[in-house]
């Protein structure tokens, strides 16, 4: 049997979409749902649905068994997926102190990029200069440029008067988790 190993990057991808986050806090709030039931729960159609659910569980966000006819669908962590563990606690916790979807996103399209990742565990190291940033992590100058723009419009990073790249403190909760992993 193949066992998969989804990247947390491509994980991030899958939670930046709101029909999804939408179908996992349903799930998530309601311990475990047959499709149909999330499906009307998030006015959505049955196929939108499944596909959302899919991608989740596929990610290692949702496990998934079969009663009779209904697949059901229940928030848990994959074992097997090494970061899923901690992102579904970072959106349980988004979950609960009712982050918006906008926000969620917003911290997740941080981490939408394996480079990205690359640099803030570069990062969490040591504040560290652009030049050795990128020969740190192996990426030219402007892509480096190019990440860290986004990095730091997500609020993830910011450069000090001594030109050192950091972590922010400052850091939304789901995306202060998401580099961790």
């Amino acid at each position: 049997m193949n066992v998969l190993h989804p990247t947390l990057w491509r994980t991030c991808r899958v939670l930046a979409n709101p029909v999804r986050l939408r179908v996992l806090q349903h799930v998530i709030r309601h311990s475990e749902s047959c499709v149909s039931a999330v499906a009307r729960a998030c006015n959505l159609p049955l196929s939108s649905t499944t596909l959302a659910l899919r991608a989740l569980q596929a990610r290692g966000l949702l496990g998934v068994r079969r009663e009779g006819l209904f697949v059901i669908y229940f928030a848990t962590a994959d074992n097997s997926v090494e970061h899923a563990a901690a992102v579904l606690a970072a959106l349980r916790r988004s979950f609960q102190r009712d982050d918006q979807p906008a926000e969620i996103i917003r911290a997740a399209t941080a981490f939408t990029h394996a480079r990205r990742i690359t640099i803030v565990q570069a990062l969490a190291k040591a504040p560290t200069v652009a030049a050795d940033l990128s020969v740190l992590c192996g990426i030219s100058r402007p892509a480096l440029y190019r990440h860290l723009d986004k990095l730091g419009r997500r609020g993830v990073v910011a450069v000090a008067p001594d030109d050192n790249w950091h972590l922010t403190t400052r850091a939304h909760g789901s995306s202060r988790t998401c580099w961790r992993c």
